[in-house]
C-alpha cells in the first residue's frame, strides 16, 4: 500500500511533538559541570587559615581542604585547579557569584549557610579553642569566662562560626571584634588590643605553634560538647557536580589514605569521620 504525503507529513509533526514534550520533561542540565567537562578547569575558592587553607614558602596551595579537593577533583578526571584566594566573609558570595566552582577552606556546615550553599559529606569534625597570652593572664577558660570579664576582648574571623558561638556566651558586641584573617587577628592578640582568640582547634594549635609569645588555653570548657564538622561547599543548583563530588569522598573519607593525606597538618584519626562502612 502506497502512503501518502500527507501521512507522512503528520507522522513527522508527531514526532516532534513527541520531541517536544520529552524536552519539557528532561531534567536541566548542569551548566557548571557541562563547563567543567568540557574545559577541565576547576576554579577553587579558599580563605588563608592554616592548616586548613594557605600558601606554602613555595606559594603552593596546601592545606586540608585543598590537599583532599586535590584527590577528588583528579578521581573525577580534573587535573587543572585555579586558585583563589580571598576573605572567609567572602568566600559564600563570591561563589554565589560565580567568581569559583567550590569552596576548599574548611568551612563548617551549619543550619545558617545551607540555606545558601550546598554542602558537600564532612571532611572533618572538631571543636573550639581559644588563643591567648604567654601565661593566660586574665585565666580565660572559656566563652562564658570571657562575657563574665567586663574588660575582655575577642577576637574572630569575620564571617565565621566563632561570632554566633561568641554572642550566644553572652559576649557582647562592643567586645567582639572581628578580623578579615588569622594573621590580623593573631596582631591584635600580641599588641594587646584583645584579650583571645578563638578559633576551631587545629587552626589555634598552629598558631600557638608558630608564635612562642601565645598559648592555647589549657582546659578550654566548651559551650557544647558537639564539634562542628567542615565540609566543601557548591552553589545550591550544581547538583550533578556535588553528587559527583560526594560519591568519590564516600569511599576516601575516613580511609587510611585520607589519615595519612591530612596527619601533617595536624589532624588525628579522631578528628575524621568514620569510614562510610564503619557507620552504624
Amino acid at each position: 500500500m502506497r502512503l501518502s504525503r500527507r501521512f507522512w507529513a503528520s507522522l513527522a509533526g508527531v514526532g516532534l511533538l513527541v520531541a517536544a514534550i520529552a524536552a519539557l520533561f528532561r531534567p536541566p542540565l548542569d551548566p557548571t559541570w557541562e563547563r567543567l567537562t568540557r574545559t577541565r578547569v576547576v576554579r577553587v575558592g579558599y580563605a588563608w587559615e592554616p592548616p586548613y587553607a594557605y600558601r606554602d614558602t613555595a606559594g603552593h596551595v596546601t592545606g586540608e581542604s585543598p590537599e583532599v579537593a586535590r584527590v577528588i577533583l583528579t578521581r573525577l578526571g580534573f587535573t587543572s585547579i585555579e586558585w583563589i584566594q580571598t576573605t572567609f566573609a567572602s568566600l559564600i558570595p563570591d561563589l554565589q557569584a560565580g567568581r569559583f566552582d567550590l569552596i576548599a577552606a574548611g568551612m563548617f556546615d551549619t543550619p545558617e549557610r545551607a540555606t545558601q550553599v550546598a554542602f558537600s559529606l564532612p571532611t572533618a569534625c572538631v571543636g573550639l579553642a581559644l588563643l591567648v597570652k604567654q601565661g593566660n593572664p586574665l585565666g580565660l577558660h572559656s566563652l562564658e569566662d570571657l562575657a563574665r570579664t567586663p574588660q575582655a576582648r575577642l577576637a574572630v574571623l569575620s564571617g565565621a562560626m566563632e561570632g554566633k558561638m561568641a554572642r550566644d556566651a553572652g559576649i557582647p558586641d562592643q567586645r567582639l571584634l572581628g578580623f578579615p584573617d588569622p594573621p590580623l587577628a593573631l596582631d591584635a592578640l600580641r599588641q594587646g588590643m584583645v584579650d583571645a582568640l578563638a578559633l576551631t582547634s587545629p587552626t589555634i594549635d598552629t598558631l600557638a605553634r608558630a608564635t612562642p609569645d601565645t598559648e592555647r588555653a589549657h582546659p578550654f570548657l566548651a559551650s557544647s560538647k558537639k564539634n562542628g564538622c567542615s565540609a566543601f561547599a557548591f552553589r545550591q543548583e550544581d547538583s550533578i557536580f556535588l553528587n559527583a563530588f560526594n560519591r568519590e569522598m564516600d569511599s576516601f573519607i575516613g580511609s587510611s589514605e585520607h589519615v595519612q593525606l591530612v596527619r601533617p597538618f595536624g589532624f588525628a584519626r579522631t578528628d575524621l569521620p568514620a569510614p562510610r562502612g564503619e557507620h552504624p
